[in-house]
């Protein structure tokens, strides 16, 4: 029978070495929040935020110190509470988008997205359960008003996977299905309900085996790396959604571990 493995010593990155200089793909979906600002750009909303993490009984609390406007760009520090119950790995924070509700003196209010760019995602390899992190700076901009501008939305996600309950009696190895399978069956890959692949990276050549997430494209969107002695041989997506990795172990069946995304 299959045994649930532990995971809390599991050592990760954000991206794969052959591509830790490329800039990592947008994230698609996570826990969100927003800061707003009034048309003179003083903070109306700056949280805490409490972020419910899916498949844990707790949440993600982030707090800002402060949020402030300095010449158009977004300076503000801020601080992530784990309180999910659960180890949270390859976490990153985006910039996800700005909008700028406008109400004209002779026209209907409207809305319009500015076209910031988003800056490289904060990042954390491991944010264990009860812990905080070091404070750091949400960043971004330039963020422009004009007289017209009722309030300013910068919108930021947070994403990462959840160490979450394995059952070695359900969760075992399946093949890939029509809909999962990865183009031209590669092995060892998994394509999730959003397109996204996920790959298990054998270890081989005294390299640690991992896990990594791509966009169809092939750009990294997070990736982590296992202990070293640990022997991914396979993955699966579970019924629920559950992203689940197949150890070598030396024993007759295995283990197992699964991981929720967020």
């Amino acid at each position: 029978m299959l045994r649930v493995a532990p995971c809390a010593g599991a050592v990760l990155a954000l991206f794969v070495p052959v591509l830790a200089s490329a800039a990592p793909a947008p994230v698609t979906r996570g826990l969100t929040f927003a800061l707003s600002f009034d048309g003179k750009g003083r903070s109306v909303v700056s949280g805490p935020f409490v972020l419910k993490v899916p498949g844990t009984k707790g949440t993600v609390k982030v707090t800002f110190d402060s949020a402030g406007l300095t010449g158009g760009m977004l300076d503000a520090p801020f601080r992530m509470k784990n309180d999910s119950g659960v180890d949270l790995f390859a976490v990153r924070v985006d910039l996800a988008g700005v909008t700028e509700s406008v109400r004209p003196a002779d026209a209907a209010p409207f809305a319009r997205a500015e076209g910031v760019a988003p800056p490289p995602p904060l990042a954390w390899d491991r944010i264990a359960a009860g812990a905080e992190t070091p404070g750091d700076l949400f960043r971004g901009g330039p963020i422009s008003f004009s007289p017209d501008t009722e309030v300013v939305v910068v919108l930021g996600v947070v994403s990462g996977l959840a160490a979450v309950p394995a059952n070695p009696k359900v969760d075992v190895r399946a093949p890939a299905s029509k809909a999962s399978a990865c183009p031209g069956a590669a092995p060892l890959c998994r394509v999730d309900a959003e397109g996204n692949v996920w790959r298990v990276e054998p270890a081989a050549g005294g390299k640690r085996g991992g896990l990594s997430e791509r966009t169809r494209g092939g750009a990294v969107v997070r990736s982590f790396w296992f202990e070293r002695g640990d022997r991914p041989v396979d993955l699966a997506l579970a019924p629920d959604g559950r992203l689940l990795v197949f150890f070598d172990d030396g024993g007759k069946e295995g283990s197992v571990r699964a991981f929720r995304r967020f």
